[in-house]
């Protein structure tokens, strides 16, 4: 009797624990790589290119994941597995983001009629029942729709869901991005992320101060008409006009502060105007 109960006490430790954690899931393309999906000609130029992160991505990642309840990082693409997988996974190698599973559309799932991205997070949820998860994706095709629908089938999973602002909802061109949908937070680069995160506790002060330090000077310094082939957070064809920058907090570091001033300016600046090419 002592025993079962002792294997009864342990199994409840052991499911408590189970779901005493946190996971990852990130879109691939306009997420964290910079590839134009609403522009066909773009898209086969940035395809081949390793080095077009969106600035400073690899290294928010790097600290999402040392959160000591997160568990797993996801990589999850609406693209075909066998195509371009292994593009993929170089570019994650490369740019030095945390390790995970690539998971892509199957040729099956392609022809199926089937959701690929809601079915692989129905099974990431049956297979480690998180009791948060944080999800980001972008505005471009339908993470907003996909993400919003995982959220109303699992109401008891927490977490955060990020949207990459890449596109207006007035468009330019013809290249008009997803409306937000409820309780998703939009963003136009890595550091909006960590500023949120840090606001809302997942994050520690020193280490965004020192993803500031790190990350913004590449993005002050960048220009305005950079398209392909390297690290960039506001490529040319970027348009951030729905996003709207936050209320920015008070760092101890007199570097950082000055880079996060620096910052805001620049993104309300880059934000406010129509992108610089097509």
């Amino acid at each position: 009797m002592k025993i079962l109960i002792l294997s009864l006490l342990v199994l409840s430790t052991l499911s408590s624990e189970a779901r005493a954690q946190m996971i990852l899931v990130s879109d691939v393309d306009d997420t964290i790589k910079v590839s134009h999906v609403l522009d066909k000609d773009s898209t086969v130029a940035n395809f081949p290119m390793l080095r077009n992160v969106f600035t400073g991505m690899p290294e928010l990642y790097n600290l999402i994941v040392k959160h000591p309840e997160l568990t797993t990082a996801k990589y999850l693409s609406n693209s075909p597995q066998k195509l371009i997988g292994d593009r993929h996974e170089k570019f994650l190698k490369i740019n030095n983001f945390p390790k995970g599973d690539l998971v892509g559309r199957k040729w099956s799932m392609i022809f199926s009629g089937k959701n690929h991205k809601i079915n692989s997070l129905r099974k990431f949820v049956k297979e480690f029942a998180p009791r948060e998860m944080i999800l980001i994706g972008d505005n471009g095709e339908a993470d907003t729709e996909v993400y919003s629908q995982i959220r109303k089938e699992f109401p008891q999973i927490g977490g955060l869901t990020y949207i990459h602002q890449v596109y207006s909802l007035e468009g330019f061109h013809n290249k008009k991005g997803k409306p937000l949908e409820e309780n998703q937070i939009g963003f136009a680069t890595s550091l909006d992320i960590a500023l949120d995160l840090l606001n809302r506790g997942y994050l520690k002060q020193e280490d965004v101060e020192e993803l500031f330090i790190k990350v913004a000077p590449s993005i002050l310094a960048e220009g305005n008409f950079e398209e392909r082939g390297h690290a960039m957070a506001f490529p040319a064809w970027l348009d951030c006009r729905d996003f709207k920058v936050a209320e920015l907090p008070t760092f101890q570091s007199q570097e950082a502060q000055d880079l996060l001033l620096q910052y805001g300016q620049k993104t309300k600046s880059r934000c406010e105007h129509v992108p610089y090419k097509n």
